[in-house]
């Protein structure tokens, strides 16, 4: 939602990432060099059929894009990580290890949707990784010294069904700040307004005091606005780059100072994960997270980081149980 791809009921929506596999379909690099604009890709692509299921490939953020897949006979009951249909990226099935072969999409039932589901799936990724890996794309790319771009590799498969929006759940009206794809589409499915941002980008220049100034004006008109930064976990996953993510995260540090000046504001700050630049994943660590009503409330925490956080007085919560904290500390009851 947040490329504007149409997706309609019943249809099955994929994340995919566009990598490089060698002759054995084992995966070189997930993200093809960290390539930051597969739109030709996509183009060159196309729409395709498969036992009588429509596969089509919509670009988004760097080497990130989203495949659905539409038709009478689609499975729902898949095998999988997602509830759906198995991730056939290894990287994000399995322990984060190098060089190993693309995962098949496995059935969950013995049904015929789920088993022609399943194959086209890989008839599609085959098919595909056939007609990419001598393209004349790649063989420029690869002239240029850079990684071809081969597979289509599919996780996080879903498909859409209405759920109620934020205002109707919250009773708040409710506006969104990012640039990434994904974080905007999450905020567009919840009801959200999506605000759009010059220089919002979701990337490593992406225009931060932009982006928190029209955070700032929006709170004269909503009620809650959700303000997103992509590139710090980018510079984790993609680089390992520590002192890249340590600089990402004080730039934001520094636009979000003047937040603390606003009257009548929460403020919540944390990650929906943590991502390890050793490992360049991903991991289970617990996020730490800040929450500011003012000053009225304090515990004696003098810095903002995983160790110092563990010993506030809120200990741990699961992500599902911080809105409600948001609630209580604004005076609203949900």
């Amino acid at each position: 939602m947040g490329i504007n791809a149409p997706l309609d009921k019943g249809d099955l929506a994929f994340r995919v990432d566009f990598g490089t596999v060698d002759e054995n379909l084992k995966v070189i690099d997930p993200r093809a060099g960290n390539i930051q604009d597969i739109k030709d890709f996509v183009q060159v692509i196309g729409r395709r059929k498969i036992d009588n299921l429509d596969f089509k490939v919509y670009p988004g953020l760097a080497h990130r894009g989203v495949l659905i897949i539409k038709g009478a006979n689609l499975s729902h009951r898949i095998h999988s990580h997602s509830t759906v249909i198995s991730d056939t990226d290894p990287h994000k099935a399995l322990p984060h290890k190098k060089n190993v072969k693309v995962l098949v999409p496995q059935p969950l039932e013995s049904s015929l949707a789920a088993l022609t589901t399943a194959k086209a799936l890989w008839k599609y990724q085959q098919e595909v990784h056939q007609f990419l890996k001598d393209h004349p794309l790649n063989k420029k790319r690869m002239a240029q010294g850079l990684l071809p771009v081969n597979y289509l590799l599919t996780r996080g498969c879903g498909s859409y069904f209405k759920v109620d929006d934020f205002k109707t759940r919250y009773g708040l009206k409710a506006a969104c700040v990012a640039g990434a794809p994904l974080y905007k589409g999450i905020a567009s499915f919840l009801g959200m307004d999506v605000i759009k941002v010059k220089g919002a980008t979701g990337l490593y220049n992406s225009n931060y005091k932009a982006k928190v100034k029209a955070a700032k004006k929006a709170l004269k008109k909503y009620d809650f606005v959700y303000l997103h930064f992509k590139a710090t976990d980018t510079a984790a996953e993609e680089l390992g780059d520590y002192n890249l993510k340590k600089k990402l995260i004080e730039r934001i540090d520094k636009e979000m100072g003047s937040v603390r000046k606003l009257r009548g504001v929460i403020t919540f700050v944390s990650g929906d994960h943590t991502t390890a630049c050793e490992v360049k994943d991903h991991v289970e660590d617990p996020v730490p997270f800040l929450l500011y009503d003012g000053g009225k409330n304090r515990d004696g925490i003098a810095d903002f980081g995983e160790t110092s956080c563990r010993f506030g007085s809120f200990k741990e919560l699961r992500g599902k149980e911080i809105f409600a904290q948001i609630l209580k500390r604004s005076g609203r009851v949900n």
